[in-house]
């Protein structure tokens, strides 16, 4: 009651329900005429209140209002007073957050913030209440600790709970990308609308114990889980400490799609992560994770070389190929040799022991590449990774433009050498 037990406390303990009361009730100001004056002017001179004549105070700043409706639904029953059927107003919303909080910080498991959670999302309660909820384990300073403690709710039913947190911490804790850089001088124009960054240490947090997390983690989260992944490591494109420890568990679920299609007929197939992802698309997921892996690959180069050769030694590996070509990434910095190899087992086909090319997978018998070439129409520079190679990697990419060039001459003059049929070109050095 904001000050020493100087046998007034229990008074301006009243006063100070009184205004909790009011909070609750969405009153800007509550009437005291019939509390103790003493204790009144104590909280006004302590700068808890401000007095605004007439025997009208208020609390004085919006996080005093936050906590004192926080105390008073620490009683399940008050939340029969809450608008529960509206959306919830800041102030009750971050009541709420706070007592879910003290919830599972007091406790010693997440029986009481269960029970908080499950009052919240009864019928015809307004989501924003049970999304406060929700948000108190991330929002914590203790969020390790309450994740943990939440951990079975979490991750029971395919992880429903956990996926819900996932999606709720992506959409609420965010900032427009363009209204930061805009502060930093960058004109907002230039930045996707689309684009947002993090806000606050929640999404931290949250990923911090996921990492923690490890095999625990059910199979029917990693859709959710690479999500979350993707859009913290674009939102400050790669440049943390934190990306390096993503990428290896994107490449590990990301290897165990494609290594799962490595098998010899479509009977012996065995879905990867046991079948269990709950209804989620896995050519959507294989994407998705490739993508991710190879946009912010350059920060764990050792792995992305290592991908590119476990790509190249798959038999059944033309979805791979034909994505990793399409988009790229920062594979031209991270793995340069490994890239240029790859174009080259893509477009070049396999000799046979006499020699002779096989034509399987060919658009037309009398072309020299495989069906992989038609990806790089409409003719660019920019398309597949040959202008990325030289700008990043030039004695690589040079060698590859080479080795095709050579190919396709081969090709057209059945290996005859060129004799008089050839153009040479003179530099001045």
């Amino acid at each position: 009651a904001d000050g020493p037990d100087d046998g007034r406390r229990r008074e301006r303990g009243r006063v100070l329900r009184a205004l909790a009361d009011g909070a609750l009730a969405g009153a800007s100001t509550v009437n005291v005429d019939n509390l103790p004056p003493a204790a009144v002017d104590a909280l006004v001179r302590s700068e808890s209140l401000r007095d605004f004549g007439n025997d009208r105070v208020a609390l004085r700043h919006d996080l005093l209002a936050e906590w004192a409706v926080s105390c008073l639904l620490s009683d399940l029953t008050v939340f029969d007073q809450l608008p529960l059927q509206s959306p919830a107003p800041a102030i009750l919303a971050r009541g709420v957050e706070l007592t879910a909080r003290f919830a599972i910080e007091r406790s010693a498991d997440s029986t009481s913030w269960q029970q908080l959670l499950e009052r919240v999302s009864r019928e015809a309660v307004h989501g924003s209440w049970r999304r406060a909820a929700l948000l108190a384990l991330v929002r914590s300073e203790a969020a390790a600790d309450a994740l943990t403690k939440a951990s079975e709710s979490l991750l029971a039913n395919h992880s429903r709970l956990l996926r819900e947190l996932i999606r709720t911490v992506k959409a609420v804790d965010v900032l427009p990308a363009a209204q930061l850089f805009a502060a930093l001088g960058v004109d907002p124009a230039s930045v996707p609308t689309h684009l947002n960054m993090p806000r606050g240490p929640a999404w931290f947090r949250l990923i911090m114990w996921l990492l923690a997390l490890g095999d625990r983690l059910p199979a029917a989260a990693i859709p959710d889980v690479a999500s979350l992944y993707f859009d913290w490591s674009l939102s400050i494109w790669g440049r943390d400490p934190v990306t390096p420890l993503l990428l290896p568990w994107v490449h590990r679920w990301l290897s165990a799609i494609e290594d799962a299609r490595e098998t010899e007929s479509s009977r012996e197939f065995r879905a990867p992560f046991t079948g269990d992802l709950d209804g989620a698309n896995l050519s959507d997921l294989e994407d998705s994770l490739r993508t991710t892996f190879v946009s912010f690959c350059d920060r764990t180069p050792a792995l992305a070389a290592s991908y590119l050769e476990a790509v190249m030694r798959r038999q059944r590996n033309e979805r791979a190929v034909e994505g990793i070509l399409k988009y790229r990434g920062r594979l031209a910095e991270a793995a340069p040799a490994q890239l240029a190899a790859l174009t080259v087992a893509a477009l070049i086909p396999p000799v046979d022991q006499d020699g002779r090319g096989r034509r399987r997978g060919r658009r037309r018998e009398n072309e020299p590449f495989t069906w992989t070439d038609s990806k790089f129409i409409p003719a660019s520079p920019a398309q597949g990774p040959f202008l990325e190679l030289l700008m990043h990697a030039p004695q690589h990419g040079l060698a590859l433009i080479r080795q095709l060039v050579d190919h396709a001459i081969a090709f057209y003059s059945d290996g005859q050498p060129h004799g008089s049929n050839a153009f040479v070109v003179e530099f001045a050095d």
